[in-house]
């Protein structure tokens, strides 16, 4: 795309020039193809854009996705433990005080 937009900016200056000495017959063609290129270069432009909005919003989505599944698995991860630890803690405290389970 900077090539053609190179391309564009010899063919203006040329346009330019030859504006400027009078010669209109160079100008009106190399004009139009100035028109051309320039219109092809701003629709690359788009579809580019648009091609970069897409990705970004797809890891936009993924980063999402994975922040939710992980907090999940985190939190199934401390449940678990947190369930065991309380389980051989109670077990623990029990077994010290015989006299709470009379």
């Amino acid at each position: 795309m900077l090539n053609q937009l190179d391309d564009v900016a010899g063919l203006l200056a040329q346009v330019e020039n030859a504006h400027r000495t009078g010669n209109n017959t160079f100008d009106i063609t190399n004009a139009d193809s100035v028109i051309h290129l320039s219109n092809q270069i701003f629709l690359d432009a788009q579809a580019l854009k648009e091609s970069t909005i897409i990705e970004n919003q797809n890891t936009f989505w993924i980063k999402i996705i994975l922040t939710i599944a992980g907090s999940v698995i985190f939190t199934s991860i401390i449940f678990i433990v947190w369930c065991k630890f309380r389980r051989c803690y109670v077990k623990k405290k029990l077994d010290e005080k015989p006299e709470i389970t009379n």
